[in-house]
């Protein structure tokens, strides 16, 4: 990508990677007409605020998403959409144990 942009390589993958220049052509070649899926959903929802919604979501840092436990914001999800009295399944084989 980055010789047809111009740039020097980033890194060795990138130098020793087949160039992509038959990728791309000088102008548009796909002139199909396509019809795009709409959502289903309200893209504007919130969850409720409820005081269950709000026990659950009490302790954590949503100003630094990425410091919270994966397994927290799961569980959160799993009992805003089943209920609060339900139980998350038990993390897949490949969960960090620690997250």
């Amino acid at each position: 990508m980055e010789l047809i942009l111009g740039m020097k390589p980033l890194g060795l993958f990138d130098d020793l990677a087949t160039p992509m220049y038959d990728a791309f052509t000088p102008n548009p070649d796909n002139g199909d007409p396509y019809a795009a899926v709409q959502p289903t959903w309200p893209l504007n929802e919130r969850n409720a605020n409820t005081r269950a919604n709000q026990r659950l979501a009490g302790g954590l840092n949503l100003q630094q998403p990425d410091r919270v436990s994966q397994r927290s914001l799961d569980r959160q999800i799993w009992k805003t959409i089943y209920g609060p009295n339900s139980e998350p399944p038990p993390p897949g084989p490949n969960a960090n144990p620690g997250q």
